[in-house]
């Protein structure tokens, strides 16, 4: 294989898994709706932004103070435990706690990713330009990827006979579908 295609597959990976864990997130919106409330998405959207912001002010001055893939390495670990503790969060039957301990996760892999993702960009453009965007179209592929495999997943739990048995599909079905996004963070970070 020709260097530049390799090359060019590490930067999908990369750009693949940088905003996965949102894109899972928002993309489980039956979930969210059956054990939070109709309007608990708009709130894990806005934790995972407000943190992102955080998390490209803080990376400024600690962008001369570490190596760019710092940033990769503390971003899709966190991300990967991030999407691991989600459905288990769902159990605490507190519902102030399990929202605030929800956001967590999202705030944790949003606040990574703002980090690293420009970092990836940087390297990317220091190596060949086009590389950059390789990123951007990964990212977008992403995107879509990963709505038409929660599609897939939603249908193949679409048939219930009971409030007990949909709530038990969407448990399975974010399980399937985190453990999935989990697998495609492991591979982009090992890229």
């Amino acid at each position: 294989m020709k260097q530049s295609t390799k090359l060019h597959l590490i930067f999908m990976n990369l750009g693949f898994g940088a905003y996965l864990t949102f894109f899972c997130m928002v993309a489980q919106t039956n979930y969210w709706r059956q054990f939070y409330s109709n309007t608990f998405l708009t709130v894990l959207s806005m934790t995972f932004n407000v943190a992102a912001l955080v998390g490209s002010l803080v990376a400024l001055p600690l962008d001369k103070k570490f190596q760019p893939s710092f940033f990769a390495h503390l971003h899709y670990p966190v991300s990967i435990v991030s999407l691991i503790c989600l459905v288990p969060i769902k159990y605490i039957q507190n519902s102030v706690l399990r929202n605030v301990l929800t956001c967590v996760p999202i705030a944790c892999s949003g606040f990574t990713a703002s980090m690293s993702y420009p970092c990836i960009i940087a390297c990317a453009a220091k190596i060949d330009p086009i590389l950059s965007s390789t990123l951007q179209v990964a990212v977008g592929l992403s995107s879509i990827i990963i709505q038409v495999i929660e599609d897939l997943i939603s249908a193949y739990y679409s048939n219930f006979s009971s409030q007990e048995e949909y709530e038990r599909s969407l448990v399975l079905n974010a399980v399937y579908y985190y453990i999935a996004g989990s697998i495609v963070l492991v591979l982009s970070y090992f890229s």
